[in-house]
């Protein structure tokens, strides 16, 4: 993927991780390791396998940006996201230790995480009274839209955020306060 995205465009300076694979929704008792290790690999095996196959270009330009998306549920858990939460939080862990060994070659790692955004998805599901529900229970009265997640990492993957490392931003209306 790497190598066909070089021949076509030249070198990648802009990673984003974003995978998304299907929640169980399950409580911890009827879960398996098997679910877990699944949200694991959609989550932290595919953000190590694609930061690795881009990293040596960025370190031999000397810039880069990789970036994640993530969810504020590593601060605010969902009762039945069990494996899903926990992939999603060694996220932090990966983001801040890889920050610390690419820092010195001009590289930010950093990390977008969304609140309950208002997909087409979350369209189809949501009645107007659960939406309404939500909304006041967010600080800024709405629930988000994908272009506020997507200007959290746009601001990561410019020089307006050249100086920004290691640092996850909820992306909630106010939701979650760090």
């Amino acid at each position: 993927m790497v190598q066909q995205a070089e021949a076509r465009f030249g070198g990648i300076d802009i990673l984003v991780n974003n995978y998304a694979a299907p929640i169980p929704r399950q409580h911890f008792s009827e879960s398996t390791w098997e679910a877990w290790q699944a949200q694991i690999d959609y989550t932290v095996k595919a953000a190590f396998v694609c930061c690795q196959a881009v990293l040596p270009g960025m370190r031999a330009r000397r810039w880069g940006r990789l970036i994640s998306i993530n969810t504020v549920g590593i601060h605010n858990p969902s009762l039945t996201y069990h494996g899903y939460t926990a992939a999603k939080t060694a996220m932090l862990g990966f983001t801040r230790n890889l920050a610390l060994e690419v820092g010195p070659d001009n590289i930010t790692v950093n990390i977008v995480s969304p609140g309950l955004t208002l997909t087409q998805e979350v369209q189809d599901r949501l009645t107007p009274e659960e939406r309404e529900r939500h909304e006041q229970r967010v600080p800024l009265r709405r629930i988000g839209k994908v272009e506020d997640t997507a200007n959290v990492a746009l601001f990561f993957a410019s020089e307006l955020g050249s100086y920004v490392t290691g640092l996850y931003v909820p992306v909630s209306g106010g939701q979650v306060m760090l």
